[in-house]
């Protein structure tokens, strides 16, 4: 492999990975906006709401962290072609 294809691989990736976090954020907005809007009563209830609001910060944190790595990427290509 040439420097274009591994740069041209990573600017592919790069955007794949965009992608994916900026799906995976769209569903942490969707997954927070039900939680906030669901009133829950007795202990069940309130473990489940609290296990979902867990959820959906590490989703966000899972989403936040592909974009860049994805953006890393993005860059790292453009550079190599330059």
């Amino acid at each position: 492999m040439n420097v274009y294809q591994i740069a041209a691989w990573c600017v592919i990736i790069g955007i794949a990975l965009m992608l994916i976090g900026g799906l995976v954020l769209w569903a942490y907005g969707a997954r927070r906006h039900i939680s906030s809007s669901v009133v829950a009563t007795g202990p069940e209830a309130e473990a489940t709401q609290r296990f979902h609001q867990q959820l959906a910060h590490w989703f966000f944190i899972y989403g936040a962290g592909v974009i860049t790595l994805g953006v890393a990427l993005l860059f790292w290509g453009g550079a190599l072609f330059m």
